[in-house]
């Protein structure tokens, strides 16, 4: 299976005050599945870290997931809805 990442999941495991930290980190931990990571949510997500932890949280981030098996995918035309 494949698991789809967002903001509100990876904020809360980067934010120890946050009120879902420890079930999002237990449940991060027990994933096994592929983790896709759109762009826009990369974007969104350093935006979020940058502005509310900080410069170097978000480059933790950042490099966390570089060096992680999460894999960071673009968003094409392919993925809208077709006018």
């Amino acid at each position: 299976m494949t698991a789809l990442l967002d903001s509100g999941f990876l904020y809360a495991t980067a934010d120890k005050s946050d009120r879902h930290h420890k079930t999002v980190i237990g449940l991060f931990a027990t994933l096994s599945d592929d983790l896709l990571l759109p762009t826009t949510v990369l974007v969104e997500i350093s935006y979020l870290l940058q502005a509310r932890l900080r410069h170097d949280k978000m480059r933790l981030f950042l490099q966390q997931i570089t060096n992680s098996s999460i894999q960071v995918e673009p968003i094409t035309k392919g993925d809208l809805p077709p006018y």
